[in-house]
């Protein structure tokens, strides 16, 4: 390799390595406040890169905020990628949940200053401590990470939440929390079933709706319709019983359209029913006015 690709290459390297260390990078004027919803607070301001000694109490009413200043080792403030504060809870038994941690982003208020705040009176916020109270480690994270360390531990918070004893049996499935455990019994309230007429309705309405070919047959018998022309001959048997059956069979198609069809299919089939019909009607009606002119001569 030539000396000068050797060196860019180098020197491309330590680029690179400097977006994630910085040398110079320290964290000043620290300050970890708790503020109880009476208006009473408590606040830590350890020195970098020491831990205040004393537990912090978070109850599920409280407001935890820490904010620190990010500068190089001459002060000057310096901006940062990205900084996020963590609270680590750590398993104290196998029986109990894996470690999970509570991550809440920094926001850069000026140059180099950085805030990040939890409010445990909202419930979303609560619900990021999936129901598990007690001692969580606080530190900070930030990108380009410090020289010395990934992250800054800054002491232990004493979360007071409501506990849900759900997670305290877990499976550890990919670094995954899966519950395995029995969950209060769901009670479905199914509606009434719905109420049915009784029998007898419904014969009376299908009488009802068979009376129009009562009253038709008994029409047909008192003006002496005469139907024994239909069989006078072949031609005039085949197109008059076909006709009659194509009428019968548009009762089919008022219970398909009513039982299965919607209407687009009743109109296309429909309408080809009706044109077979048109067609039929005018052959027996041809065929009926021929056979009466051949009768008459």
């Amino acid at each position: 390799m030539p000396a000068i690709s050797y060196w860019m290459l180098t020197i491309l390297v330590w680029a690179i390595l400097a977006q994630f260390v910085c040398a110079d990078l320290t964290i000043a004027d620290v300050s970890v406040k708790v503020a109880a919803k009476d208006g009473t607070s408590k606040t830590e301001s350890p020195k970098y890169p020491s831990s205040f000694s004393a537990t912090l109490n978070l109850a599920d009413t409280d407001t935890l905020t820490v904010s620190f200043k990010a500068t190089t080792e001459d002060g000057n403030p310096k901006s940062l990628h990205h900084a996020f504060v963590i609270l680590t809870r750590k398993a104290k038994s196998s029986e109990e949940a894996e470690n999970f941690a509570v991550t809440i982003l920094a926001e850069e208020k000026e140059r180099g200053r950085y805030i990040a705040e939890l409010d445990l009176s909202s419930s979303s916020n609560r619900d990021l401590f999936h129901g598990v109270p007690g001692a969580y480690a606080l530190s900070i994270a930030t990108a380009p990470t410090l020289p010395s360390k990934k992250t800054y531990e800054l002491g232990s918070v004493d979360v007071s939440i409501p506990s849900d004893p759900l997670w305290g049996l877990t499976s550890k499935v990919s670094g995954i929390e899966e519950v395995f455990a029995s969950r209060e019994e769901i009670q479905h309230i199914f509606g009434a079933p719905p109420r049915i007429a009784p029998r007898f309705v419904s014969d009376f309405f299908t009488l009802v709706v068979l009376a129009p070919w009562v009253l038709l047959i008994g029409a047909w018998s008192s003006l002496g319709a005469n139907v024994s022309n239909i069989f006078s001959s072949s031609s005039s048997m085949l197109y008059g019983s076909s006709f009659v059956a194509i009428l019968s069979g548009w009762v089919v198609v008022m219970v398909l359209y009513w039982t299965t069809w919607n209407v687009f299919q009743l109109l296309f089939y429909g309408g080809l029913y009706a044109l077979a019909t048109g067609i039929v009607g005018r052959q027996a009606l041809i065929v009926r006015a021929s056979a009466r002119e051949n009768g008459s001569n």
